[in-house]
C-alpha cells in the first residue's frame, strides 16, 4: 500500500482501485482495508473506487473492469497500472494480455524475511499454473480487467 501510496502522492490526477472481497478470517474486506489506509494517509476518498466482490486475481481483474466501465472510463483511451508484490506480476501481466489489455506494473517492495518471501514465490508459482489453465471465462478477451491500482 505503501507504493500506491507514492504514486498516488506523485500523480495526484490518477484514480484508482482498490479491489478485494472479503476472506473468512478477515474482519474487513481488502478494498476497504485499502481505502482506508490511503484515506488515513491524506489521499482523497474522491480518488479510489472500491471493488469489494472478487477473491482472486481473475475476479479482481473482470469486477475492476466492470466497475471502470459503469464510472464511464474507456478502458482503450486510459493508462492501466498495477500496483501489487513482484512475485505477483507475473500472473498479473499473464492474466491482462489473456484479457487484450496492455498495463504497467509496479512491484511493492516485500519485507526482508526469507520464509515469507520463501513461501510467497512458492505458492505463486503454483497459482499462475492453476490461473493459466482455469482463468480463462467465456469471453475473457473482453470481459477482464487489470488496471488501476493495487490487486
Amino acid at each position: 500500500m505503501d507504493a500506491t501510496l507514492d504514486y498516488l502522492e506523485t500523480y495526484l490526477d490518477v484514480v484508482m482501485v482498490a479491489s478485494g472481497g472479503q476472506g473468512a478470517d478477515r474482519p474487513k474486506r481488502e478494498a476497504q482495508a485499502i481505502a482506508d489506509y490511503l484515506t488515513g494517509h491524506g489521499v482523497a476518498r474522491s480518488r479510489i473506487l472500491l471493488e469489494d466482490q472478487s477473491f482472486n486475481t481473475y475476479q479482481n481483474m473482470e469486477n475492476s473492469m466492470a466497475l471502470l466501465q459503469k464510472q464511464r472510463y474507456d478502458l482503450d483511451a486510459i493508462r492501466l497500472l498495477v500496483v501489487s508484490n513482484g512475485f505477483h506480476l507475473t500472473r498479473v501481466r499473464m492474466l491482462a494480455k489473456r484479457c487484450g489489455l496492455q498495463i504497467a506494473t509496479l512491484a511493492a517492495p516485500m519485507p526482508n524475511d526469507w520464509g515469507n518471501t520463501l513461501y510467497c514465490y512458492s505458492r505463486e508459482a503454483l497459482a499462475l499454473v492453476i490461473s493459466f489453465l482455469l482463468d480463462r471465462g467465456e469471453n475473457a478477451a473482453g470481459s477482464c480487467f487489470c488496471g488501476a491500482l493495487n490487486f
